[in-house]
């Protein structure tokens, strides 16, 4: 077997009782410096699934291994990673415009991004490696930013040349981490919507810990912080014009005329919290809402207006009650907010069918003398008292 293993470095080696080195260290078994990935080795054996602590050179492995009957029993002999003194650190940031910016605080309905930089501290010693490495986030903002499922951990080669890139399943609020060589870091994403108002705490509104193993057993890297959301906007949606279908005028008193819309419909999105810091007894951000409308008399081509007892318009609530709409507001609708959330109501869209909603009256068509009439109708979103 002389020369049997040159140039051919081993990790793993399974040997059983039926054999043994013939020739001794002139077989030339040799362990790797590091692994592909840039792991460095303690260029050792040790024995799977026996003491941790004792461990055999190449030569100890080429001139004892006498049939797996002696000290050194049958089975797979691997090398052990060279852990040293191993030392890491964390840091996170937070964007809502997909890591393009760090934001310090955020507001409900934003797309929320957070990275999580794991790396060797200046301490760690070079050529360590931190092995058996996972990831527990028991609060990451998790009662106010609603995560994806998957995380992405992309890993990093002390040149800051990205080498690998992996999506995850966050499983119990765990991930597991390869193993991390001197000088190479992870960049850890998680990507969600805020859906709920987070405050500042004292001992930080969000937590997560590092778990890895270096010579000296497992070590524990906690970190905990502050990331502010707010409530987010609380307004219109565009709204569309109110067109009305093109009509013949007749004699006849108080003519109406329909929308061109069968299906009008103004939307409010409504990104405000309910929840309260502690011990604060307010109302919270989210309140009851209502919306008014008022309108400008018509007006012709020329710029003439038409007085309202002319020509108005009318709004018909489901009910039937008719208000034709002046300078005085009318209510159009008001909104208990009881039992909503952000992320299940963040848009009410209100819808007027064919016999209801928005019409034009022509109460007398004298001194209607042009073809085309315009009116201003202005909508106002208000809280209720």
């Amino acid at each position: 077997m002389k020369n049997m293993f040159f140039v051919v470095s081993l990790s793993r080696l399974t040997l059983g009782k039926n054999f043994t080195f013939v020739g001794g260290i002139s077989c030339t078994l040799a362990i790797p410096y590091n692994l592909p990935d840039g792991t460095l080795l303690l260029r050792k054996w040790i024995r799977q699934d026996s003491n941790p602590k004792i461990l055999y050179s190449s030569d100890d492995l080429m001139t004892k291994y006498d049939y797996g009957t002696g000290e050194l029993k049958s089975g797979t002999y691997v090398t052990k990673v060279n852990t040293l003194m191993s030392t890491l650190e964390t840091t996170i940031s937070f964007s809502a415009d997909s890591g393009k910016t760090s934001a310090a605080e955020a507001v409900i309905g934003d797309q929320l991004q957070g990275k999580l930089i794991v790396k060797h501290t200046a301490t760690s010693q070079i050529d360590s490696t931190a092995i058996a490495a996972k990831l527990v986030i028991s609060n990451l903002l998790t009662d106010a930013w609603v995560l994806l499922p998957t995380a992405t951990i992309t890993t990093f080669n002390k040149k800051g040349m990205q080498t690998a890139t992996e999506e995850q399943a966050v499983k119990n609020s765990e991930l597991r981490l390869p193993r991390l060589p001197f000088g190479s870091y992870f960049e850890i994403t998680f990507k969600g919507t805020a859906w709920e108002k987070a405050y500042a705490s004292p001992s930080g509104n969000y937590h997560y810990s590092l778990f890895y193993q270096n010579e000296s057993g497992e070590q524990t890297v906690e970190k905990s912080g502050n990331f502010i959301v707010n409530s987010g906007t609380f307004g219109f949606k565009p709204i569309p014009n109110i067109a009305f279908k093109d009509s013949v005028l007749s004699i006849a008193t108080n003519q109406i005329i329909d929308r061109k819309d069968d299906n009008y419909a103004i939307t409010v999105e409504d990104y405000r919290g309910v929840r309260l810091s502690d011990g604060v007894a307010n109302k919270p951000d989210r309140v009851d809402w209502e919306i008014t409308a008022t309108a400008s008399p018509f007006k012709d081509t020329t710029g003439k207006e038409i007085r309202l007892s002319t020509m108005a318009i009318r709004f018909t609530k489901a009910s039937g009650q008719t208000t034709e709409l002046s300078s005085v507001a009318t209510l159009i609708t008001a909104h208990d907010v009881s039992g909503e959330t952000a992320k299940d109501n963040h848009l009410t869209k209100l819808s007027w069918g064919k016999s209801d909603g928005f019409k034009a009256i022509v109460h007398n068509k004298s001194g209607l003398e042009a073809t085309t009439y315009t009116a201003d109708v202005e909508f106002d979103l208000r809280t209720a008292p």
